[in-house]
């Protein structure tokens, strides 16, 4: 059996190892933080690519992948809303 180690667990490097596993491949995936990865990231604009993509993964693809927004907020450390834009997004 094929054997591949990725590092780093972004959604392309999740995204190559499940694609390398459904074709066979033994796959490792390593990622490792300096810091605490529980407030990394509110969430990933979805472009027709990364539809694509997570298509490859086995995802549905019934537009029920995410969710449409209307505005976009950016949050202080205590969860204060610091600015709040009008950014509609699907």
């Amino acid at each position: 059996m094929k054997r591949a180690t990725i590092v780093g667990g972004s959604l392309t490097g999740l995204a190559a190892g499940i694609v390398l596993r459904r074709i066979g491949w033994e796959v490792n995936i390593f990622e490792r933080s300096s810091q605490v990865l529980s407030d990394r990231g509110a969430g990933i604009v979805v472009q027709q690519e990364t539809l694509e993509m997570l298509g490859l993964c086995g995802a549905k693809s019934d537009g029920e992948v995410g969710v449409r927004l209307a505005t976009r907020q950016y949050l202080a450390a205590d969860g204060s809303v610091v600015s709040s834009q009008r950014m509609p997004q699907s």
